[in-house]
């Protein structure tokens, strides 16, 4: 019988030992600029030219926004970058920074910023056989964000071949013809980090308490 009074004792004591998850539903838009371009390369806001002899255009590279809303345990789709072949192409190599800012509106007046690297190579051919490629150079670490003492992760998962899943994952973009264009998106997500190993206060608070009841029910069975 002593065993059937302990355990829900010992039910509600384990309780403090596990860590409450907040319900949190997550809404919100993103936006880019591109920034520290490589020689004097042109850039207007979301969009990169990076042939700096060429004010027209001839080949740009354009990220796009988006908005998003769901559950904290979903990944979402912050927006797509397109590399568009529009004419004759330089001979060479271009960089840039992609700076990527995510605005919440759920919960209200949090942002979180990722920087990642871009680079355009540019082979000149013949017979619109321009070939255009850009290369996503880099893979930024999770930002943080805290809301009600709890800390929620983002994370910046890469670009995908797919704007309505994650599908495959792509680090380069290929454009081999004049008036071709290659768009891929970018997928992320936002988390609770794993809860916590419990702190070594709490384990001995747990013992003490078991500890407890059970030396006070050893006497009571031997009255």
């Amino acid at each position: 019988m002593w065993a059937r009074r302990v355990t829900p004792i010992i039910l509600v004591a384990a309780l403090f030992l596990v860590p409450a998850k907040a319900d949190l539903i997550v809404a919100g838009s993103t936006s880019a600029i591109f920034a520290n371009p490589s020689g004097s390369t042109g850039v207007n806001g979301n969009v990169w030219n990076y042939d700096p002899n060429d004010p027209t255009g001839y080949g740009t590279v354009t990220f796009n926004g988006t908005g998003f809303s769901g559950s904290h345990y979903g990944s979402f789709n912050f927006g797509s970058i397109t590399l568009a072949n529009n004419g004759q192409q330089p001979n060479g190599e271009f960089a840039v920074d992609l700076v990527l800012t995510i605005l919440f509106t759920t919960p209200a007046g949090q942002h979180v910023t990722f920087t990642d690297g871009l680079e355009v190579d540019a082979k000149p051919g013949s017979s619109h056989s321009d070939e255009l490629e850009l290369d996503i150079l880099g893979f930024p670490g999770p930002q943080f964000f805290t809301v009600d003492g709890t800390t929620y992760e983002v994370a910046y998962d890469g670009f995908f071949n797919s704007s309505t899943n994650n599908g495959t994952r792509v680090t380069s973009l290929f454009v081999p013809n004049h008036g071709g264009t290659a768009t891929a998106y970018l997928w992320g997500s936002v988390t609770d980090p794993p809860s916590s190993v419990p702190e070594p206060a709490s384990v001995c608070f747990l013992a003490t308490v078991v500890g407890g009841i059970f030396q006070s029910l050893r006497r009571k069975m031997g009255h």
